[in-house]
């Protein structure tokens, strides 16, 4: 089975945080696939570069071409929709683009690995809190 890495563990992988490298080392002998992303980990992730020099935004695009993206498609467009309302109905909120990366996360049957409990309102995600 493969993981998606949500933005914050891509975080603490690109700063090199000990605990959360190990206990994706600990996850890896179950999850042997390169982990995936979307584009919206992408966005989050590089709009911490953007007041940083050119050498640094390279090096950060660089970490974040070593995994696989995961797209998008008109059954994520609706799938994101019915979730988005659902939540809000439930008084569950979640962040946007939140949504949408579970949306993705779901439709492809993957396990996202995050530090935000959030994902765990969820209920049809599965997900690890790190």
């Amino acid at each position: 089975m493969t993981l998606m890495l949500d933005t914050s563990v891509l975080i603490d992988l690109y700063q090199g945080k000990e605990e959360t490298v190990k206990k994706l080392e600990e996850k890896s002998d179950l999850h042997p696939e390169n982990p995936t992303i979307t584009f919206a980990n992408f966005a989050e992730f590089y709009q911490g570069f953007e007041e940083k020099d050119k050498k640094e935004k390279q090096r950060a695009e660089e970490f974040l071409n070593k995994f696989t993206y995961l797209k998008s498609s008109p059954r994520t467009a609706k799938r994101f929709s019915e979730l988005k309302h659902r939540l809000e109905e439930e008084g569950k909120k979640i962040p946007l683009l939140d949504i949408y990366i579970a949306s993705i996360a779901i439709e492809n049957r993957i396990t996202v690995i995050t530090r935000d409990k959030h994902f765990k309102e969820i209920e049809e995600l599965e997900t690890i809190l790190v």
